[in-house]
């Protein structure tokens, strides 16, 4: 009792700033059926994320892991790819409501939301 089911539907949203709401992205995640919410009020570039954090010691694998949107995830592209690459080993699946409802099952298919063009299998990916 009191243990966590797997595998569940995890959300995460963060705005920049203490004015910003969260409530249209939580009742975006429960239509969902996300079974736990984590949140935070930070700007990306902040370190200190304690709602990242806590998610980050909950999410186990077979998890699916839904995001407000890519951006709001991390701090910069490479911390994006690091993270994706990571949750992925992990054996966690990640879905962006904002692109697209997209699964994303490897960091390599990442690439084309930022270059803004879909890339031929293999472009642009060497060193990734």
């Amino acid at each position: 009792m009191g243990e966590k089911q797997h595998p569940s539907l995890v959300g995460y949203a963060r705005v920049s700033n203490v004015g910003q709401n969260l409530e249209g992205w939580v009742d975006s995640f429960l239509k969902r059926n996300c079974q736990k919410i984590f949140q935070d009020k930070a700007t990306g570039s902040r370190m200190d994320r304690p709602g990242w954090d806590a998610l980050m010691g909950y999410l186990r694998k077979g998890d699916t892991l839904v995001v407000t949107e890519l951006s709001r995830m991390t701090r910069s592209l490479t911390h994006l790819l690091e993270t994706t690459k990571a949750l992925i080993e992990n054996g966690i699946r990640l879905i962006s409501l904002q692109e697209n409802n997209r699964h994303y099952y490897s960091h390599r298919s990442l690439l084309p939301l930022y270059h803004g063009s879909h890339l031929p299998p293999g472009a642009g990916t060497q060193g990734i």
